[in-house]
């Protein structure tokens, strides 16, 4: 039996028009009526999200996910003590997960903002965590230094290494020898911090391994990567 392909009603043979919504019946006209498969309803797709839209959405969870927090500390210290006071410190941090999540959500293809969005908000972060002691003695004197070595070894050891033609155990090696660095600077920091003059004391151990471990490893890399593939083996 043929069926109407608007409203999907069965009609009888060679009707030319559905009884029900007046639609002319396929194949009608040539052969008689032709038998068409009852159609599914139309259930309609549901329109995607776009790209903008998402980050907004996600920015929105975050956003009440963080405020949430925020009102769950201050509510516990209040209730405790009737008074803001070690909520500050988890207070901070969730700010600064906030806005970490905001810069990943909003700028996640530039690399560059990420990365220093990210430096600045933990330098705040710290910055905040010292004054809430009551200055900046700590931050400026350690925190600040420290992190601006890792900041300025680290950003030159994974450029070289994203630009290397061959990857393996040269990677290793350029890792060795920027923590050899960074263990020197930390030294030399905490040194003149404390006595007021530069001296190594325990980075000249640290150094002692690792340089010898960043030349072997750059001395097997060259020696062996003829041989074997060093991309493969550790899935690089």
């Amino acid at each position: 039996m043929p069926y109407c392909s608007s409203c999907g009603v069965e009609v009888d043979e060679g009707v030319e028009r559905c009884p029900l919504c007046d639609t002319p019946i396929h194949g009608v006209g040539e052969s008689g009526a032709k038998e068409v498969r009852n159609p599914e309803p139309d259930r309609g797709e549901k329109p995607r999200m776009s790209g903008k839209a998402r980050r907004k959405l996600a920015w929105e969870v975050t956003s009440i996910l963080c405020l949430i927090a925020v009102f769950v500390v201050s509510a516990s210290d209040l209730r405790v003590h009737s008074s803001i006071g070690w909520s500050l410190y988890p207070i901070a941090a969730v700010i600064w997960a906030w806005i970490v999540s905001t810069i990943a959500i909003f700028a996640i293809r530039r690399t560059v903002l990420v990365v220093g969005g990210w430096v600045l908000a933990t330098l705040g972060l710290l910055a905040a965590m010292n004054l809430l002691e009551g200055g900046l003695t700590w931050f400026l004197s350690l925190c600040l230094p420290i992190f601006v070595l890792c900041v300025v070894v680290s950003v030159p050891v994974i450029v070289i290494a994203t630009r290397l033609r061959t990857v393996g155990l040269n990677v290793v090696a350029l890792a060795s020898l920027g923590a050899a660095v960074v263990c020197t600077g930390v030294d030399a920091v905490i040194e003149y911090s404390s006595s007021g003059s530069v001296r190594f004391s325990w980075s000249l151990i640290a150094d002692e391994a690792l340089l010898p471990f960043a030349g072997i490893m750059i001395f097997v890399h060259l020696r062996l990567r003829t041989r074997f593939n060093f991309k493969r083996i550790f899935h690089l």
